[in-house]
């Protein structure tokens, strides 16, 4: 052991499942992320369980599975709506977006693309990076 206590360990299993994934490392990639989705799912850490649903829907939609893809980006979604995190909630959507998107379901990548939209107009609302007329018209356009 590193000295990590268990809280810990989840976020660092998380990310070197991430860094497996990135490496094309699929195999490792997995233990590292079923033994943080189970350390989060013990220890109710709800941002390790969504960290490591978002990447295991990443392998599954590598390896065509894609009902599991949609579960764990679905709940990863869930969560970070609970958690109130609009930041990687904005990123979730982006991300779920474009595999839906590669694979073809444009109708449901369009929900997602503009689902990240929204979140990130009402943070450049609060912000004050752009203009409430700037936001009520996008509204009026479906966006």
């Amino acid at each position: 052991e590193l000295g990590i206590d268990r809280w810990g360990r989840g976020y660092m299993l998380a990310n070197l499942g991430e860094v497996s994934l990135l490496r094309g490392q699929t195999e490792e990639a997995l233990v590292y992320l079923r033994e943080a989705l189970e350390v989060g799912e013990s220890l109710g850490e709800k941002l390790v369980i969504s960290n490591a649903r978002t990447l295991l829907g990443r392998i599954d939609e590598l390896e065509g599975n894609h009902r599991e893809t949609d579960q764990h980006f679905d709940t990863a979604i869930r969560i970070l709506e609970e958690l109130v995190m609009p930041d990687r909630l904005r990123e979730c959507h982006m991300e779920y977006a474009d595999l839906l998107d590669k694979r073809g379901e444009i109708r449901s990548a369009s929900r997602h693309w503009k689902s990240a939209a929204k979140i990130g107009k009402f943070a450049a609302l609060k912000q004050g990076v752009i203009q409430e007329d700037a936001v009520m018209e996008n509204r009026s356009e479906g966006i």
